[in-house]
C-alpha cells in the first residue's frame, strides 16, 4: 500500500492545530480547505517541473517570498 503523506499531513495539523473540542463541520470545512492548499502545492511543483534549473530557482524564491509576505 502507498504511504499516505498527505493525510498524515493532515493528521498533524489537525492535531496541533484544531481545538480538541472543534465541531464537525468546522473539521470537515477545514480538512477541505487544507486538501485544497495541497492541491494547490501540487500544482504549482508541476509548473515548477516545466522550467530550467535556473528558472526553478527563481520559482522557488518567490513562492517563499511570497509565503513569507503572507506570514506564513
Amino acid at each position: 500500500m502507498n504511504r499516505r503523506r498527505l493525510e498524515e499531513e493532515w493528521n498533524s495539523y489537525s492535531r496541533n492545530v484544531l481545538p480538541k473540542n472543534a465541531p464537525p463541520i468546522q473539521r470537515k470545512e477545514c480538512r477541505m480547505a487544507f486538501m485544497a492548499g495541497c492541491a494547490a502545492t501540487i500544482g504549482m511543483l508541476n509548473i515548477g517541473a516545466d522550467l530550467s534549473d535556473a528558472e526553478q530557482e527563481v520559482f522557488m524564491k518567490e513562492l517563499g517570498q511570497e509565503l513569507m509576505e503572507m506570514k506564513l
